[in-house]
C-alpha cells in the first residue's frame, strides 16, 4: 500500500518520500538495474535509437543498428546520467544518484484525484500549470512535487517527486520573433488574414502573434513586418545595431535616420524568414531506412546546426529592435490583458496531422 497521505498532506516532501523503498538522492544501484526495462544514458556524441526487439542500439553512418550491451549502458548511465524505465516508474539519474522519479499506472489508484480540479483542491494552488501534448502538469516546487493530468483520458498521468525545474513562463521580444516565424512557416503570412476556422492551429498561431504584438505595442502583423513601429526612433537607442552599422560604415553613421533602422529590420527579417525554411527542411520524416535519405538528413542536420549558430547575431539585432528595453510579460498577464490563447498548440498540431496518439 502506497503512503500517499504523508506526501499529499505535506508531512514530507518529494525529496524524502519513498517509492518502493527508493528515495531521491539514493545511489542508482538501489534500482536493481539488471531488472529494469530500459536504460537510456545521455551519452554525448553517439547516435542511438530504440528497437522493440533489440533495445537501445547504436546507429552507424550506413544506417545499420547494433545493440548496446547492458553493462555498457549502466556504465554510461553512471558517467553521463540519463533515464531508467521500470514497470511503474521512471527515474532521472545524475552523478550516479537518483534525482527525480515519475510514478505511473497502478500505484496511482490510491490518489484522491477523480477530476482535474481535485488536484489543487487537495494540494492547494500550484505555482503554475504546464500544457504538454494533451497533459497538464501542476507544479509545487517547494514540495518537490508535480502532478500531471491526462486531459484526453481524463485521468492522472503521473506523479513526479524530486526537484521541480519548471518555472512560470515569461514572454519577451524573442517570443515575438518566434511566433512571427511560426506563422510564416504555417502559411498565415505574409497576408496575415485571420484564419476563418476558429480553434485551428493556424488560428491559434495568429491569435498568439496578435497578443504578443499588442503586448509590446508593435501594431498588426503587416505593420510589424514593415517596421512601422521603428518610425521616429534613432540609432542611438539601439547599441547593437549601431555597432553593426559602424563595422560596415566606420564613423560615417547617421544617428538620426529612422529609415536606416526600418530598412535594416526589413532585410534581416526577410533573411531570417528564408532561413527558417532551411531549418525545417527535414520536418515530416518519420521513419526512413534508405542510405541516401539517411545520409542527406545527417548532412543537412549538421548544416542546420551551423546555421542556427550563425543566425544568433541576426536574431540579436532583430530582438533589440523589437524591444530595446528587454521587457517581459508573465503568462498570466498575457492571458488577462492580451487574450493569449490557453491551448496546447503542439498537441493540437499533432492531432490535426495524425489524429493524436
Amino acid at each position: 500500500m502506497m503512503d500517499w497521505d504523508s506526501l499529499l498532506q505535506g508531512k514530507t516532501d518529494g525529496s524524502k518520500w519513498p517509492f518502493k523503498g527508493v528515495r531521491v538522492g539514493d545511489d542508482m544501484t538501489a534500482l536493481m538495474l539488471d531488472q529494469v526495462r530500459l536504460i537510456e544514458p545521455m551519452t554525448p556524441n553517439v547516435r542511438r535509437g530504440q528497437s522493440s526487439s533489440l533495445g537501445i542500439c547504436d546507429i552507424a553512418e550506413d544506417g545499420l543498428w547494433s545493440p548496446v550491451p547492458r553493462d555498457q549502458l549502466v556504465n554510461e548511465l553512471r558517467q553521463y546520467g540519463g533515464r531508467v524505465f521500470a514497470e511503474q516508474a521512471s527515474y532521472l539519474i545524475s552523478d550516479g544518484k537518483i534525482r527525480k522519479l515519475w510514478i505511473r499506472g497502478a500505484p496511482l489508484s490510491g490518489l484522491p484525484f477523480k477530476r482535474e480540479k481535485d488536484i489543487e483542491q487537495v494540494l492547494g494552488p500550484a505555482l503554475g500549470s504546464e500544457l504538454s501534448f494533451g497533459t497538464v502538469a501542476y507544479h509545487y516546487p517547494r514540495r518537490h512535487l508535480s502532478v500531471c493530468w491526462d486531459t484526453k483520458e481524463d485521468r492522472i498521468e503521473y506523479v513526479a517527486v524530486g526537484s521541480v525545474d519548471w518555472v512560470p513562463p515569461v514572454f519577451s521580444a524573442n517570443d515575438v520573433l518566434v511566433e512571427y516565424l511560426a506563422g510564416m512557416t504555417a502559411g498565415i503570412g505574409p497576408e496575415w488574414v485571420e484564419p476563418p476556422e476558429t480553434g485551428s492551429s493556424e488560428w491559434i498561431r495568429y491569435k498568439r502573434l496578435r497578443a504578443l504584438l499588442d503586448a509590446f505595442g508593435l501594431g498588426d502583423p503587416i505593420s510589424f513586418s514593415e517596421a512601422e513601429f521603428l518610425e521616429g526612433k534613432t540609432l542611438d537607442s539601439f547599441p547593437k545595431c549601431c555597432e553593426a552599422i559602424r563595422e560596415t560604415m566606420g564613423n560615417r553613421i547617421s544617428h538620426d535616420s529612422g529609415a536606416t533602422l526600418s530598412s535594416l529590420f526589413g532585410m534581416l527579417l526577410s533573411y531570417r524568414i528564408q532561413a527558417e525554411e532551411l531549418l525545417h527542411f527535414n520536418f515530416g520524416w518519420l521513419e526512413v531506412s534508405s542510405q541516401d535519405i539517411l545520409t542527406a538528413i545527417r548532412i543537412t542536420e549538421h548544416a542546420n546546426k551551423d546555421l542556427t549558430v550563425a543566425l544568433s547575431s541576426i536574431e540579436a539585432l532583430l530582438i533589440e529592435m523589437i524591444d530595446r528595453d528587454g521587457r517581459q510579460f508573465s503568462k498570466k498577464e498575457m492571458i488577462a490583458q492580451w487574450d493569449w490563447p490557453q491551448v496546447d498548440l503542439n498537441f493540437l498540431v499533432q492531432t490535426e496531422l495524425w489524429g493524436g496518439w
